[in-house]
């Protein structure tokens, strides 16, 4: 079975939605962010484990399309979205501009560039699942398992 060759990679699609995003860094995002711009997180919601951006709307990647009407509906309200890297976000923040959005941009570097210039991070919320070390579950009672 032949394979037909991608048209565009995903480093193709990036370098094309670079020409349309602006693209910020942590500085300039630390000197706005108290601006009225609204930062959202688009990584997933077991990344935010890592720490988030303070005060940032937590709306992963894979739901932005279908929540941020909801969320914001002037089209104007300037937007910073940042992922793990400033890719997610890179491609994300273009398809909002398609949507109609008119003042989006995306954190160069992500969370990571974000840790690397230093800048404040805030706690992600914790998982809904707490690890104990010891079981409530008694291993001889089939009950007990099926409960």
């Amino acid at each position: 079975m032949d394979r037909t060759a991608l048209r565009n990679s995903y480093e193709d699609l990036c370098a094309a939605a670079r020409e349309k995003v602006r693209v910020i860094t942590p500085a300039d995002l630390g000197a706005i962010r108290n601006q009225g711009t609204t930062i959202i997180d688009v990584r997933d919601a077991d990344e935010h484990q890592e720490g988030v951006l303070p005060g940032a709307v937590l709306i992963p990647r894979g739901s932005l399309e279908k929540e941020i009407q909801s969320r914001f509906e002037d089209p104007t309200h300037p937007l910073c979205l940042y992922c793990a890297t400033g890719k997610r976000s890179l491609l994300a923040a273009r398809t909002l501009l398609e949507m109609g959005f008119t003042d989006v941009r995306s954190l160069e570097g992500g969370f990571a560039g974000w840790l690397d210039a230093g800048m404040t991070v805030a706690a992600g919320p914790g998982s809904p699942y707490v690890r104990s070390t010891s079981s409530d579950i008694d291993h001889q009672s089939w009950a007990s398992i099926r409960a």
